[in-house]
C-alpha cells in the first residue's frame, strides 16, 4: 500500500488483513442487536436478566457462532498460502 504524496509504501502483512475482517465479524456476532435477534429468534428472551440463565445460552451460541464464521473465513482466506 503507498501512501499518496508522499510516495511512502506500507507492506501490511496477510494477517494484518485476517485480524481486520476477524474484528468485523466479531462486531457483528456481539453486537447487542444482533443478540437480541437471536435470543428472540430462539426463544430467550430474558437474555438480559442477571438470575436468567438465559444470557448463558446465548453466549453458548454467541461463541459457537463466532468459531464457525471463524473457521469459515480460514478456509476463505487460507492464510497458510499467503505470506
Amino acid at each position: 500500500m503507498i501512501i499518496p504524496y508522499i510516495n511512502y509504501e506500507i507492506i501490511l502483512s496477510s494477517r494484518f488483513y485476517f485480524s481486520v475482517i476477524q474484528m468485523i465479524i466479531y462486531l457483528i456476532v456481539a453486537f447487542p442487536g444482533t443478540n437480541k435477534y437471536i435470543g428472540s429468534y430462539v426463544g430467550l428472551h430474558d437474555y438480559d436478566d442477571v438470575t436468567s440463565n438465559d444470557r448463558y445460552y446465548l453466549l453458548l451460541i454467541h461463541s459457537f457462532a463466532m468459531a464457525i464464521l471463524t473457521y469459515v473465513s480460514l478456509l476463505i482466506y487460507n492464510l497458510s498460502a499467503r505470506k
